[in-house]
């Protein structure tokens, strides 16, 4: 499974949760670049934290997903990224668009 993939999925898991009340300030809610899917937060033990959003495929999810060092994927997602210094928050640009699971073409927003 692509990492597209393995994020959807924890979103659309995430979904299922009520969701809980964010500032209408938050990075996710004022994010108008539609290749911009969520932020990326690099705590001081070097633990990445992604918020992200997603509409893609008719599913509208939210999810917080975070990687520790030596976590398989940890260096996948801090290249994805750009690189993060601890304390940092960047943008997370969109991983590259898949079929969606019932085989329609995903529309791009996010």
């Amino acid at each position: 499974m692509c990492m597209r993939s393995k994020l959807l999925a924890v979103a659309v898991l995430a979904a299922a949760v009520p969701a809980c009340t964010h500032a209408a300030n938050h990075p996710l809610h004022t994010a108008k670049i539609a290749d911009v899917i969520g932020v990326a937060t690099m705590n001081a033990d070097r633990e990445i934290v992604l918020d992200l959003r997603s509409a893609d495929c008719g599913i509208i999810a939210e999810a917080r997903v975070s990687y520790k060092p030596g976590d398989g994927s940890y260096a996948e997602v801090l290249s994805h990224i750009g690189g993060l210094k601890p304390g940092q928050t960047k943008p997370v640009p969109a991983w590259p668009a898949e079929p969606c699971p019932d085989g329609r073409v995903p529309t791009g927003d996010r």
